[in-house]
């Protein structure tokens, strides 16, 4: 209707006046044209009343509901913002409810007549609570031996504590206290019993977790996320209907925290009696409510000025249908605003909880100082350090020297501009000195112009799974010493090619450092065979060496007891075992290995050895029977006797005949290809 009638008016005064016919201008009678055009104006004075009128009647109700949208997103985020604070501290109640060490430290302390352990362990236990989650005091009394546990700064009296613990032990389960006004603040408190671990199930202690207000709740209610100079946000507690407590703060004049207000926010009457747009919204706690409110002044302001503005520019229509149209997109885009700052808001809290996930360590690097910006937990459990502690600490502190020059050359190819992220293995170096190898990922954040303004790092423990893979590749090693190992004892022909054979083996696909083999001769140990670079440390056991047996102890034991022996750490750096290679129950050899890992002799290492040592031992027998026999061979052959040997089987063929035989005029060759029968060497 308004654009029409503008558009209309529009029209006629432009025909009229713009756009008249050249024989109307020239008409003597101008009476008649300034009649029409007092009536076009006279029109649009009349008109714009109606118009302000309608557009009053209008737009208030669409401001007042814009703004019942914007107050209802505002208190949505803020309880849903609220709620998750609560959550994390509920979660964080419940771990410690759950928490078997704890029970189990007081256990140590409730049998103790003094601070033993458990008081030790408690003491640090509730220090690393006031520390690692931002609790201003937290409290832990004892209540067989009434003593008390003190971290961080405690505001109660001790009134004020014994009812917290009475109240946790009538009711038999943790609570959240609500908020109490302590010594110039507002104290926030969660109250968990402690149960014992014995089958009584008994409180044996009460923890009081205590935050400031002031400090960790009010600020985040402060703010209005819009442009308003009415608009507030507010926590309070349900007392009956209409009257509530008041539990943050409001203007300078409103009434103080704690006291009782009358509020009927969602009919539209604020706590002062004013007209208000307001929006409540549940809290999970205490009956607590967020009120978010805006004045319906301030609302309908802009729908008053317009209508303002269309009464004064009476003549200027199309400026007053424009500013209108203004005065509604700023409306929208306000709304477009809010919308966006919420959306960006749970954006920024969802990209939070992500960076605080226990997956992987995550920091951002400042690359001028090298120091932490910003980092997550896994990151300082990975590292071992307190946050205050990691934030004094620069990426070199926790990097192994070896590792330095290669991580500074990557680092510097991205401060260059050459590449915008690297992957490095690297030996990271926690607290205690302990090293674990690590997965570093580093990305860069840049200026427009380039230039590198942060570095984000993620690390991963990768340690169990290197050390997996090193397992599996020396299982494949393994199984190729062992099926290497079965090769040779079928070609091997005497025990001296034998034992260079193994000795060869081991080394070179058991990935051994050094393999030796010794064969006992009288009191002593001959080195019968040796392969690999020989150790510092083992310098006379040289191939063709003699050894008494008493100059190793461990080696002299082997021999004794017949059980293999495993020195791991030899030197911190290698490690060494003796196997026993046993026939017949008699020790015929020792077999020496020595590797360059300290832990490289492990069970299933141990386990493969242990069954090459009997593939040996089976070979020693095989090449000693095979010895026997040819030695038999000779014998017959140089004696004359003639040596036989037929198969079971009809005609009894013969299977074997020495080569003597060709003393009697036959031909060996004949009769092994069984051209001869038992019945032509029998007499019929």
């Amino acid at each position: 209707m308004f654009v029409s009638v503008t558009a209309l008016l529009l029209y006629l005064v432009l025909r009229v006046w713009f756009f008249a016919p050249e024989d109307k201008v020239k008409v003597t009678d101008t009476k008649g044209d300034k009649r029409g055009l007092l009536f076009v104006f006279a029109a649009l004075s009349l008109v714009v009343p109606l118009l302000s009128t309608a557009v009053i009647q209008i737009a208030a109700p669409q401001a007042l509901q814009s703004a019942r949208a914007q107050v209802q997103l505002v208190a949505e985020s803020k309880a849903d913002s609220l709620n998750q604070w609560f959550m994390d501290r509920r979660h964080l109640v419940e771990m410690i409810e759950m928490d078997v060490a704890v029970r189990e430290w007081l256990n140590d302390w409730s049998h103790s007549d003094h601070n033993d352990r458990g008081a030790s362990a408690l003491t640090g236990y509730i220090n690393r609570l006031h520390a690692n989650h931002y609790y201003d005091g937290v409290y832990l009394y004892h209540l067989q031996k009434e003593q008390a546990l003190a971290s961080g700064l405690i505001r109660y009296n001790q009134a004020e504590l014994d009812d917290l613990i009475a109240q946790a032990l009538l009711i038999d389960e943790s609570y959240f206290a609500g908020m109490a006004a302590t010594r110039d603040h507002y104290s926030l408190s969660w109250v968990v019993p402690l149960y014992a671990t014995d089958p009584n199930y008994q409180p044996l202690a009460v923890l009081i977790l205590s935050l400031d207000a002031q400090e960790h709740l009010f600020p985040s209610l402060s703010l209005w996320p819009g442009e308003s100079e009415s608009g507030e946000v507010f926590l309070i507690q349900r007392d009956s209907d209409d009257q509530y407590i008041l539990l943050s703060p409001l203007n300078e004049n409103s009434p103080p925290v704690l006291s009782r207000i009358p509020y009927l926010g969602e009919q539209g009457e604020g706590y002062t009696g004013d007209k208000v747009v307001a929006a409540l919204k549940p809290l999970a706690e205490k009956d607590w409510w967020v009120a978010a409110q805006v004045n319906q002044q301030e609302v309908l302001s802009p729908v008053y000025m317009m209508a303002a503005w269309l009464a004064v520019l009476s003549m200027a229509t199309m400026i007053s249908v424009m500013f209108a149209l203004r005065l509604v997109w700023v409306q929208n885009r306000r709304l477009v605003n809010v919308a966006y700052q919420m959306k960006t808001a749970e954006k920024d809290r969802l990209l939070v909880k992500f960076f605080e996930m226990p997956f992987v360590g995550m920091a951002i690097t400042d690359p001028s100082s090298g120091k932490w910006l910003r980092f997550n937990p896994e990151m300082l459990r990975l590292l071992g350090y307190t946050e205050a502690e990691f934030k004094e600490k620069t990426w070199r502190d926790v990097s192994h020297t070896d590792d330095l020059d290669i991580e500074q050359q990557a680092y510097q190819r991205m401060i260059d501009g050459e590449v915008d992220s690297y992957t490095i293995e690297k030996q990271c170096v926690r607290k205690n000195g302990s090293l674990f190898t690590g997965l570093l990922n580093v990305g860069a954040v840049r200026y427009p112009d380039g230039t590198l303004q942060y570095a984000v790092s993620t690390l991963q423990d990768i340690t169990d799974q290197k050390r997996a893979n090193a397992e599996l590749m020396q299982q494949r090693d393994l199984y190729n010493t062992l099926s290497e190992t079965n090769q040779t004892i079928i070609r091997a022909r005497n025990q001296d090619e034998l034992f260079k054979e193994v000795c060869r083996i081991a080394v070179v696909y058991g990935q051994l450092h050094y393999a030796c083999i010794l064969r006992p001769v009288g009191s002593k140990m001959h080195v019968v065979s040796s392969f690999g670079e020989l150790p510092s440390d083992l310098e006379f056991f040289t191939e063709d060496s003699v050894i008494p047996k008493d100059v190793d102890p461990v080696l002299d034991s082997v021999i004794i007891t017949g059980v293999p022996k495993v020195i791991d750490h030899v030197s911190d750096h290698s490690s060494q075992a003796y196997f026993p290679v046993l026939l017949d129950g008699q020790l015929i050899a020792v077999l020496l290995y020595y590797a360059d890992d300290p832990d490289f002799f492990r069970k299933n290492v141990i386990s493969t050895l242990q069954e090459m040592s009997g593939d040996i031992a089976f070979a020693v027998r095989f090449i000693q029977q095979e010895d026997a026999l040819r030695k038999a061979v000779q014998v017959v052959e140089a004696s004359p006797v003639v040596l036989f040997r037929w198969e079971n089987q009809p005609g009894w063929p013969v299977s074997y005949i020495s080569s003597n035989v060709s003393r009697w005029g036959v031909q060996h060759r004949r009769v092994s290809k069984r051209q001869y029968r038992l019945q032509r060497y029998c007499a019929s």
